[in-house]
């Protein structure tokens, strides 16, 4: 029946044809709808995205900023993924400053050092940060700087200032490409480094969350790349395929696979022939992450820098939410506990003597596993940030005061 037909029909009849016609397509669209939103809430939602892209987006979010996360990371072309600038959870008391670096200041126009001021820059991931703790105050970097106004020796003429340019799910190579752009303005007069997590996993070179799914995005826009099960779809459409944004939102469908082929390209080409040690458990892991701290020590002139390397928290016996399994956990304990000693040997006089090596994870190990759940087995809580905050002072008190007048004659060394 096409319309002619209709309008030939009786008006009462007519009508009626009408009428069913729309409650047919209407009954289309909410069977339309109501079929997208099954597929949405028990395929999409409740279940893992079998078509969305790799990464974690849960966590927690912005409420000026509804769907923005602390996994809601901005780009940048050098140093990788940023936490979102000036982002905020816990009703304020946790916030982010410029470039998402922990600060409270223009970090592309810094304030000038005061008299007497003494400056400690810290580097290293999420952990740095301060992720874990309930709020900025009772962070790692803000403990440690009052613990120092507290208890510094060296008269009421120096003042210790602790800034933060630690960088969330970032390598040392990061950090050290930060400390380039960021850091010299700053005139730091040390360097602490609380890492070693993220490195020993990662794969070797600048590799920053997110790059894979940068490079796959990218590859996507090819129309070469075209997965083969669409190319005769392709072929009978080309003008609407090649000059319409319809075949990149095709492609994008599957970035899943082009994610996952962009970073076995990555590996290919930039994990063979690395120079690694016979008991490196991880190609390229120990000389990657040492090579970043000793090109930090060569950028900022030799000053002093402890590496503090972070706990790994989570065990067998008490996981916390660690995604690990026990045999994993196991082999990864291990591993990291390899790492931490093949980076402090290769790192320990390297320039001068003006370093301090931490193993916080040993530290952890000895003094507080009995005392307190592992969490996540990553980020610190309150009073782990107070605990080890408090611990990472009194070991670069030294330093600090062998560069006032009192203590110009002794070691800078604890």
């Amino acid at each position: 029946m096409d319309y002619t037909e209709i309008f030939a029909m009786p008006r009462l009849k007519r009508l009626k044809n009408v009428a069913l016609w729309c409650l047919y397509f209407l009954g289309l669209i909410v069977f339309t709808f109501g079929s997208l939103k099954i597929i949405d809430c028990y395929f999409l939602t409740l279940y893992p995205p079998f078509l969305a892209p790799p990464g974690d987006q849960n966590g927690p979010v912005d409420p000026r900023r509804p769907g923005i996360s602390v996994n809601t990371l901005t780009f940048y072309p050098f140093t990788g993924g940023h936490t979102q600038a000036n982002f905020s959870i816990h009703g304020g008391k946790v916030r982010s400053g410029d470039h998402g670096f922990n600060v409270d200041f223009d970090l592309d126009h810094p304030p000038a050092k005061i008299k007497g001021e003494y400056r400690l820059v810290m580097i290293g991931g999420s952990a740095a940060w301060g992720w874990g703790a309930t709020a900025n105050e009772n962070m790692m970097h803000q403990v440690m700087e009052r613990t120092l106004a507290k208890s510094l020796p060296c008269g009421n003429t120096t003042k210790v200032r602790v800034i933060n340019l630690a960088m969330n799910g970032s390598s040392a190579f990061q950090n050290f490409i930060a400390l380039n752009l960021w850091g010299h303005e700053l005139d730091p007069d040390a360097i602490v480094s609380f890492s070693g997590n993220n490195d020993s996993w990662q794969p070797p070179y600048p590799y920053f969350v997110g790059v894979s799914l940068i490079n796959g995005l990218l590859d996507a826009t090819n129309q070469a790349n075209t997965p083969d099960d669409l190319k005769p779809l392709f072929k009978c459409f080309p003008g609407i395929f090649e000059h319409t944004g319809l075949g990149f939102a095709i492609r994008s469908l599957f970035i899943s696979r082009y994610e996952r082929a962009a970073r076995d390209d990555y590996e290919s080409r930039f994990m063979t022939g690395i120079e690694t040690a016979d008991d490196d458990p991880w190609r390229g892991t120990v000389p990657t992450f040492v090579k970043a701290h000793k090109s930090i020590k060569r950028d900022f002139s030799g000053i002093p820098m402890l590496v503090a390397f972070q706990p790994y928290m989570a065990r067998p016996t008490n996981s916390g939410r660690s995604p690990l399994s026990a045999k994993d956990m196991t082999e990864y304990i291990k591993r990291y506990e390899t790492f931490i000693e093949k980076s402090s040997e290769q790192l320990t006089g390297y320039m001068n003597d003006k370093w301090i090596i931490f193993k916080v994870h040993e530290f952890y190990a000895l003094n507080l596993m009995e005392k307190f759940p592992p969490g996540d087995g990553v980020h610190l809580d309150d009073e782990k940030q107070r605990i080890i905050g408090e611990e990472l002072a009194r070991r670069v008190l030294p330093w600090i005061c062998g560069n006032s007048a009192k203590f110009r004659n002794r070691s800078v060394l604890p």
